[in-house]
């Protein structure tokens, strides 16, 4: 099977799901996922909880450079200004 590449593979080889995520992700990084992960369940993430460090970290730097209220911030990033006081305080603790 080693013979087989990610450049052999069609989409119309694929079954079902499979063919979902080569869609979203490409033939050759579902191989890749399939190497490294093959048999297992895994768990996969929402996008908002992979995003969300990136979202605090730049709410924290946006707030020590300084130029934006906390109000702004909320409106900016589409959250509660009390979201965004618990996110700086965790950064003042932390």
């Amino acid at each position: 099977m080693d013979a087989i590449t990610a450049q052999d593979i069609l989409m119309e080889d694929l079954q079902g799901e499979h063919r979902e995520y080569a869609n979203i992700i490409g033939i050759e990084a579902l191989l890749k996922l399939c190497d490294e992960f093959g048999g297992l369940a895994i768990y996969v993430p929402s996008a908002k909880k992979i995003k969300k460090p990136a979202l605090y970290r730049l709410i924290q730097k946006e707030y020590a450079e300084g130029g934006i209220s906390k109000k702004e911030l909320a409106k900016k990033y589409n959250i509660s200004t009390s979201t965004i006081n618990r996110i700086i305080n965790r950064q003042k603790q932390g």
